[in-house]
Parts: structure tokens; C-alpha cells; sequence
């Protein structure tokens, strides 16, 4: 099943403070610092769509058309699972209904993290001719910025080297970069951390 997510919130705050993303740029005036902070919103966004990871804590909601064969894993996308909002789908009836959590169980360990039923259990039956039948909310990514592994902050500092460096050829309208050709150091550091079954 390939599933279609949507987010459904954002972080708190900032991947990387205005004053630790000067100090790595090596900027001691602050006459850039709104341009600074839109280069990281961007370059995080770009190393989040390059891995298909989210970084910071955020909501998301995954949709599938079905339920798994054979009581199957359901992966969850973006890694770091934390947890299970709610698991929602449409019965055969058609109607909404909201699978208690009593009746499946969690890996938040395993990179990607899933769901799966609990032992000698079932997933429960959904309508066969509705779209995104199958509606899991969930929570994913590090806690805070101090959670996040030191050598994938570091990538996303060179990805905002890059673009300050690069402004010219680097948009960051809507803090949007993704089109941007980045060094392949950035791209090595990432690979480490992809979640290429969702690419």
C-alpha cells in the first residue's frame, strides 16, 4: 500500500536558532538575520523532503485506500514515530468509526515505526470503494533540536551555507529550496538517515 500524507502541524520552533545559524555563517550583524531565518526553515525543508524524515516533532495524518493483507505491518512515513494519535477508518457501512488502541500494537523503535495488530487480532473490515479508508494520525520526529543527531543538524547547516552563498540561484519563496542542487556532502550526510521505501 503506498500511502498519501499530509501534515497536520509544525514544529514549535526552529530547527536551528537565528544566532547558531549566524555563528556557522560566520554573520555578526544582524541586517540578515530575517533572511537567515528563512534560509533555515528552508533548508530543513529540503533535507526533510530528501530523506523522507520529519526532523522536528510535528502531526501528521497517513491515508491508505485499504487495509493490509494478512494482518500486514502498516509502515508509518516520516521516521521517528512517537506515537498514534488516532487510527480511524470507514466501516462497511460507509461510516467513520475509531479503532481503539487496545487493539493494536506499536513499534516506535524500528526506522520506519508501524502498527500492527495485536496477537491473534484483526484489522477491522472498511468499505472497498472508498478513498483513503484507512486514516492513521500520528506523531513523529525529535523532541527538540538538542535530539537530533549532531551529524544530520551539521548537514542541514551546510544546506544553509549553501543557499547564503548561493542566494542568487537558491529560492527560498515560501521557504521552498527543494529545487536547489546541493553538495553532494550534504546529500552523504542525509543518506545515513533516508527513508528511501517512502521515496
Amino acid at each position: 500500500m503506498r500511502p498519501y500524507d499530509i501534515q497536520e502541524d509544525t514544529p514549535a520552533s526552529a530547527l536551528l536558532t537565528t544566532a547558531v545559524a549566524k555563528a556557522h555563517l560566520r554573520v555578526d550583524s544582524s541586517d540578515e538575520d530575517t533572511y537567515i531565518d528563512a534560509l533555515v526553515l528552508a533548508a530543513t525543508k529540503y533535507c526533510e523532503s530528501y530523506m523522507h524524515r520529519q526532523i522536528l516533532s510535528a502531526g501528521y495524518t497517513v491515508m491508505f485506500d485499504s487495509m493490509p493483507p494478512d494482518n500486514e505491518r502498516i509502515y508509518i512515513p516520516k521516521g521517528q514515530l512517537s506515537a498514534i494519535a488516532t487510527f480511524k477508518y470507514y466501516d462497511v457501512d460507509g461510516d467513520i468509526q475509531t479503532w481503539d488502541s487496545s487493539n493494536y500494537q506499536i513499534n516506535t523503535l524500528a526506522q520506519p515505526g508501524y502498527v500492527m495488530p495485536v496477537e491473534n487480532g484483526n484489522y477491522p473490515s472498511v468499505q472497498a470503494s472508498t478513498w483513503n479508508a484507512v486514516q492513521i494520525a500520528f506523531n513523529c520526529g525529535w523532541a527538540t533540536t538538542a535530539d537530533v543527531p549532531e551529524d544530520l543538524l551539521h548537514a542541514v547547516k551546510l544546506a544553509i551555507s549553501h543557499l547564503f552563498e548561493n542566494r542568487d540561484m537558491s529560492p527560498v519563496i515560501g521557504a521552498s529550496a527543494l529545487n536547489v542542487k546541493m553538495p553532494q556532502a550534504v546529500h552523504s550526510l542525509l543518506d545515513i538517515y533516508s527513508l528511501r521505501e517512502f521515496a
